[in-house]
């Protein structure tokens, strides 16, 4: 049994005992109506599935309206089961799949004039290109459902497309994927998480709506794709020997050597998502596509050094037990800057700065001044070297400071004051901390650049719910993951929001002030008012990691 399958076979076992202790209640959907799952044969992970009841005997309409919610568990055979309480003119038209309701709420029809309606409180929402938006708090959706008899048994003949899930049957149902796009000058791999019905055709699913496109946050440049118009998949991916072969439409022949090679790039990364594969092949006018590596690999790890870089007791560089060592183009020039904040580029030959002065830029060549003021918000460096910052107090423009340090003003135009902003390590978005009079917001935009790599304007601001307490720093983790510290009184909760995806916590400490993201989770660092530097111990608890520190640097 390969890692993909045994997972799916532990997690429905998972959701099948969860259904146990609720059988009786009227839920959606964790309660009656599911079949024993059976261990799957080679490559058959529908069979994991539970599978639900379908109408009995002279059921009435509010008998039918819950099991066909019920139902909306069972994707099997085109979710067969539920169209069973569709009449049949209705069941062609029903398309399960535009969408998915995630609800914990209660199952309590209510009459209408015209049928059904039920009420539930959503805790999130996947649109049928596999989007993931988390609501906010107090969502709800009412879905209206109108009934006839046929052939004397009481069907639906009206209801809203998709189905509702509850948290732990959309866990067990639909799986995270990451479909991948290129920064605007190729020279990253950006990564956009998608939502896709666990299914023996998962890997279709992948390819064509990669081929579809990014999402409306990630388009008007900030992301591109090496996708031509018209390219088609004419096949079902055929995955074997951790190689998934995609058979494209002729079009794939009409584009570039290096476009190509960009497509190849795509589809590897993106069907990478799936365990059992790990590079991918094209097929196109039946023969396979000879594409050879032009113009270089994308990268998309984008990992920073594992060791923390900071300032202790007057000293700056990479911070160890006993000693804090100078970065090998920095030296000791930030020393007797009175520095209270920093950002470091990726090969650590830039430093931006935070003094009671301003911004500065510090490198080999020296200090420059990149931002005059007292009251700048903590920088944040691009991999193009353009240095972020601005005021404080109801900041409203950033300013973008070229390497030459030449300061550009980009309009934000986001309620509230900014306390927090960080580029993303491959520079195509940004991520606001916002206190408002309603709470903490986290806004997050994407980036357009001219051909030289500056900033011209940000775009399709998103708002992240992240719940109750205040927002005190935000670190990306990697290209979906942003980590979060806030705080209620004397306890600050870490916590990590993936975009396109949810809110997780990963416990609390006494006292958090800063917070650096890493190398994945366990990268995440925290620092406390003493100076004590925690990381995550795995079980939503914290450890003293022995470092001390005044501030940690962000490492872009």
């Amino acid at each position: 049994m390969s890692r993909t399958r045994s997972r799916w076979w532990w997690r429905a076992l998972a959701a099948l005992a969860v259904v146990g202790v609720l059988t009786g209640c009227v839920r959606i959907p964790d309660s009656g109506g599911v079949s024993t799952v059976a261990i799957p044969d080679e490559g058959d992970t529908e069979a994991l599935l539970p599978v639900p009841e379908g109408p009995t005997v002279g059921a009435t309409p509010r008998e039918i309206l819950i099991g066909f919610l019920r139902a909306g568990r069972g994707p099997q055979n085109s979710y067969a089961v539920a169209t069973e309480y569709l009449t049949d003119a209705f069941a062609a038209e029903w398309r399960p799949n535009a969408g998915v309701l995630v609800s914990t709420s209660a199952v309590v029809p209510t009459e209408t004039e015209t049928g059904l309606q039920v009420s539930l409180e959503v805790t999130a929402e996947v649109d049928s290109s596999g989007h993931y938006d988390l609501a906010g708090a107090g969502s709800s959706r009412q879905l209206s459902f109108e009934f006839t008899q046929e052939d004397g048994e009481w069907r639906i003949s009206a209801a809203p497309d998709g189905t509702v899930l509850s948290p732990t049957f959309f866990e067990l149902l639909f799986e995270p994927v990451e479909l991948y796009y290129f920064s605007p000058d190729f020279e990253f791999l950006v990564p956009e998480l998608r939502w896709f019905l666990v299914s023996r055709t998962i890997s279709n699913r992948i390819v064509d709506e990669l081929i579809a496109g990014q999402s409306p946050l990630l388009e008007s440049g900030v992301l591109i794709t090496a996708v031509p118009n018209g390219l088609e998949r004419l096949e079902s991916v055929d995955i074997e020997s951790g190689t998934a072969t995609v058979t494209l439409s002729s079009d794939i022949l009409a584009v570039s050597s290096a476009t190509q090679w960009r497509i190849l790039q795509q589809l590897t990364a993106s069907l990478g998502s799936l365990s059992d594969v790990h590079s991918a092949a094209v097929i196109s006018g039946g023969f396979p596509a000879d594409i050879s590596e032009v113009g270089g690999t994308a990268d998309r790890f984008l990992q920073v050094d594992p060791i923390p870089v900071g300032m202790l007791a007057g000293e700056f560089g990479s911070i160890g037990e006993s000693e804090v060592r100078p970065l090998d183009e920095i030296g000791t020039a930030i020393d007797a800057l009175g520095a209270t904040a920093a950002s470091v580029s990726r090969d650590r030959s830039t430093v931006a700065v935070l003094t009671a002065e301003g911004v500065s830029r510090v490198t080999a060549d020296g200090v420059e001044l990149a931002a005059a003021g007292t009251d700048l918000i903590a920088p944040t460096i691009d991999p193009w070297g353009y240095i972020w910052t601005g005021p404080e107090d109801q900041l409203e423009q950033l300013f973008a400071v070229s390497p030459d340090g030449t300061p550009l003003s980009i309009g934000i135009g986001i309620e509230g004051r900014v306390i927090d902003v960080s580029v993303s390590r491959d520079g195509t978005r940004v991520v606001f901390a916002v206190a408002t009079d309603d709470g903490s917001r986290l806004v997050v935009a994407g980036i357009v650049r001219d051909a030289s790599g500056a900033p011209i304007a940000i775009v399709e601001s998103t708002l992240v719910s992240i719940g109750a307490g205040e927002l005190l720093d935000v670190s990306w983790v990697d290209g979906t993951t942003i980590a979060l510290l806030l705080r209620s009184g004397q306890s600050t909760t870490v916590s990590t929001a993936t975009l396109g995806g949810r809110l997780e916590s990963l416990g609390a400490l006494e006292n958090g002030e800063q917070i650096v993201g890493g190398n994945g989770v366990e990268g995440i660092r925290v620092l406390d008012s003493d100076g004590v530097v925690h990381r995550p111990s795995g079980d939503s608890s914290w450890l003293d990691t022995g470092l001390r520190a005044s501030f940690l640097a962000t490492q872009q």
